[in-house]
């Protein structure tokens, strides 16, 4: 190795050896300066998260707001459509009103006539109004009538309210019981002759028959002679005759009497 070249790279040697040196004497220097920028730098991210937690609570506030306005909106909204309504209801009410105004002017206007249609016709009966009061109700029916025949009218109401005693009806005459009794009974051809003193008969009368009290049966009256009544049996309601007369048959001395119709 010549001796230039050990001289230079001796220099290169101290050369290098003084740049570590002064890279190594500023190295606290920079520490000093990161570590200050680190502190700036979470004193700005501290700030910046306080301001967040505030951006964050004003946004709830906001949110808070918007729900409690829009509750309001409809609250508003709803006392809107029921004042709306109210006034509906309120405009026909005012209708309902005038046309009952109507209708009470109507009958004030009408009961005003009738009174003076009334008191003209007492002034036309004059004197003789005043008795007007025997009436319960007077009908002109669309007519005038003069004062005599409303006089003649209240005539007729007092004829009308005499008391007249009523004609007493006669008492009806109590109907004559016609009786008798069985004369004869003729089996072979049915006939019962009766005997009936001072009595009216006719063809078609019927006789009960009883024995004792005890009904028996019905005749029918068939001829009247001057020697009794013959009598033809009601075989729907006796019980039949025999030559040799049994209980329940018709035969002489039996009671009979006319049946009422």
């Amino acid at each position: 190795m010549g001796t230039v070249t050990k001289v230079m790279f001796g220099l290169i040697i101290l050369s290098g050896g003084g740049g570590i040196f002064m890279a190594v004497s500023m190295i606290p220097e920079k520490m000093d300066k990161l570590n200050s920028a680190k502190t700036d730098a979470e004193t700005v991210s501290l700030t910046y998260k306080s301001q967040i937690g505030e951006l964050t609570s004003q946004l709830t506030n906001s949110d808070d707001n918007v729900v409690k306005i829009t509750a309001e909106r409809d609250k508003n909204k709803k006392d809107l459509d029921d004042a709306k309504k109210l006034e509906v209801n309120n405009a026909q009410n005012v209708v309902d009103a005038n046309a009952a105004k109507a209708l009470a002017e109507q009958a004030k206007v009408k009961a005003e006539g009738d009174y003076a249609s009334a008191k003209n016709q007492l002034d036309i009966l004059g004197p003789k109004a005043d008795r007007l009061d025997l009436y319960e109700k007077i009908t002109f029916k669309n007519k005038s009538i003069d004062s005599d025949t409303i006089q003649n009218y209240l005539d007729e109401l007092a004829a009308l309210k005499t008391v007249r005693t009523p004609k007493k009806n006669k008492p009806k005459a109590t109907p004559k019981v016609v009786k008798g009794t069985v004369k004869d009974v003729d089996p072979k051809y049915g006939f019962v002759t009766i005997s009936i003193s001072g009595a009216d008969t006719k063809k078609g009368d019927s006789f009960r028959v009883t024995r004792g009290g005890k009904f028996v049966g019905t005749i029918i009256v068939y001829v009247i002679r001057a020697g009794g009544t013959h009598c033809k049996i009601d075989k729907a309601n006796t019980t039949g005759i025999a030559i040799n007369p049994l209980v329940g048959d018709i035969k002489a001395g039996d009671d009979v009497e006319l049946k009422k119709k």
